[in-house]
């Protein structure tokens, strides 16, 4: 079975993964899920400045690698998004908290 994390290592230091995120109501900085951040890293790694949309559940949103925000295409709600290098472990476990919350 593939590692998904590995797809995110190009580019980074031995032990090193980069981790999309998005901020939530509260301001906190929730983890964006593996396949759509496999997305957004393969947009970034083509085009910095680029945009792309993409379909999560029920909801299409624009992510904007200029500005870094996503906006929800039906509500128009934008919210920002980071891209950042984390340690494998804590991008595991980040992930792990993630799937835990949305169960």
């Amino acid at each position: 079975m593939e590692d998904k994390s590995q797809c995110f290592i190009q580019g980074t230091r031995r032990g090193k993964v980069i981790g999309w995120r998005w901020k939530d109501d509260s301001s906190q900085w929730r983890m964006i899920d593996e396949t759509v951040a496999k997305q957004l890293e393969d947009m970034y790694g083509k085009n910095q400045q680029g945009c792309v949309t993409i379909q999560i559940g029920e909801n299409t949103y624009d992510f904007n690698m200029a500005t870094m925000s996503q906006v929800n295409q039906k509500t128009k709600r934008s919210r920002e998004i980071t891209r950042e290098e984390m340690d494998k472990d804590e991008y595991d476990l980040l992930l792990a908290i993630e799937k835990s919350l949305s169960m």
